[in-house]
């Protein structure tokens, strides 16, 4: 407690008390002298007194006032980093008081030099729900804490394709620009995730945060492309209330066929090949075991095609043909061997699966032996449909074709790929020309 103080100049031996309010105040009395005092005492005299003016004598005062001391506090809220945090006094006097604060990259709040009193919370940010404590004592020269977990507003996301089957994947990301075809450009802010295509072609997720995604469609089926895009959540779908889903959003995926010729000039560009491979005017090879597949992805996705190419067996061994490659461990592998290959005068037919050779069947060559010998070389057509693969040989010195025949797969493994060359360790062959184009190829 503070107090005032009164300094008074009085005749000695008194003694004054002062009262303020409910607090006695102790005065302090500055004494006269007792002889200063006498002279100061008038004589008693009968005579009658007449009138004069009081003698008013200056009081000298020194006033001590008291001052307030205020026991301040602080308070840190702890939400989503980057919220925003209001605290408003609910005492509405002597003033109002309300302060906004942004929470930091750890979602810490800080308000400092708080006076002891009753406060109301807020916090928001976009894409959580907001929350408010209603009263939050703050008492003197207390440290306090309050934590408000922001509930993030969540959607659902219907998927409708054209695929039975497939998968999707999505990500959060950032958008950041668009290229010269006007397609956005974007970084991935974490792993991608993975739902289901369904028999009907619909993909359900789950608990999307709002923000942007990009989404991956992998069609389990090569007779569709692969489908990149992107979609801004809730901002490019409509919301429905009563249902709290999405509306659907359609996909429609086209289909991965190839539908353009391909023809090689015979540089690396163009081809995916063993290094002991030699391109020189052709393909060269000799002794070295392996396969070449076109390096472009529009020409691996052949349906119905013609290949045509010009050969020449430089020991009458065996050429080998991929057809409809899936990849390079999957596809039909075709063998032409002359009078001293592995298997004389036949056309073979292989499944290549996961790298194992699997016999389909085959047809002989025999009646053209001269042909595959030639110095000359030949020129051999291949065309692929539903049916299977017919097979013709054509003499490049007569101009006379021979027909191979008709070579099936019974279960139709591989429907779609692409075309390319294989080569055995004991290979020796060049390939001078190879066009492949759908679903023939003009004469």
């Amino acid at each position: 407690m503070q107090y005032r103080y009164q300094v008074l100049r009085v005749a000695a031996g008194a003694v004054v008390s002062i009262f303020v309010g409910c607090s006695a105040l102790i005065a302090q009395i500055e004494r006269i002298p007792l002889k200063e005092a006498a002279r100061n005492t008038r004589p008693i005299s009968s005579a009658p007194r007449t009138r004069r003016p009081a003698a008013v004598r200056k009081v000298d005062r020194i006033v001590v006032t008291r001052t307030e001391m205020v026991r301040v506090s602080n308070l840190t809220v702890t939400t989503e980093p980057g919220a925003k945090v209001v605290l408003e006094s609910l005492l509405k006097t002597p003033r109002p008081f309300k302060r906004e604060i942004m929470a930091d990259g750890q979602g810490n709040a800080i308000f400092d030099d708080l006076r002891p009193g009753d406060y109301k919370v807020g916090a928001s940010k976009d894409g959580f729900e907001p929350e408010e404590v209603e009263k939050v004592a703050i008492n003197p020269q207390k440290a306090h804490g309050l934590n408000m977990d922001l509930k993030a507003l969540t959607y659902k996301l219907k998927i409708d394709t054209n695929l039975t089957g497939g998968d999707v994947f999505y990500a959060q990301a950032i958008q950041k620009g668009k290229n010269a075809a006007g397609s956005i450009i974007s970084e991935q802010l974490g792993n991608y995730c993975v739902v289901k295509i369904q028999p009907n072609g619909e993909a359900v997720i789950s608990d999307l945060k709002k923000g942007y995604y990009d989404i991956d469609i992998r069609p389990d089926s090569l007779e569709f492309q692969k489908k990149q895009t992107g979609i801004n959540i809730p901002d490019d779908i409509d919301q429905d209330d009563s249902t709290a889903a999405l509306e659907t959003f359609q996909v429609e995926i086209e289909k991965n066929i190839s539908r353009e010729t391909f023809s090689t000039v015979w540089i690396p560009a163009d081809w995916n090949m063993p290094a002991a491979w030699k391109l020189e005017r052709g393909m060269k090879v000799k002794n070295a075991e392996g396969l070449a597949l076109p390096q472009n992805p529009r020409y691996r996705y052949y349906v119905d095609f013609e290949l045509v190419a010009d050969v020449k067996l430089h020991d009458d061994g065996t050429i080998g043909f991929i057809l409809r490659a899936e990849d390079p461990k999957n596809y039909y592998l075709l063998e032409l061997s002359g009078s001293k290959g592995v298997n004389p005068h036949t056309a073979r037919l292989y499944s290549v699966k996961n790298s194992a050779v699997q016999f389909i069947n085959s047809a002989t060559t025999a009646s053209f032996a001269k042909t595959l010998a030639s110095n000359n070389g030949f020129r051999v057509i291949v065309r692929g449909d539903a049916k299977g693969f017919t097979v013709w040989i054509e003499d490049s010195e007569t101009g006379k074709t021979h027909a191979v025949g008709l070579l099936t797969d019974q279960y139709n493994t591989y429907q779609k790929g692409a075309m390319g060359i294989a080569g055995s360790p004991a290979s020796d062959f060049e390939v001078n020309f190879f066009t492949v184009c759908t679903p023939t190829c003009p004469r």
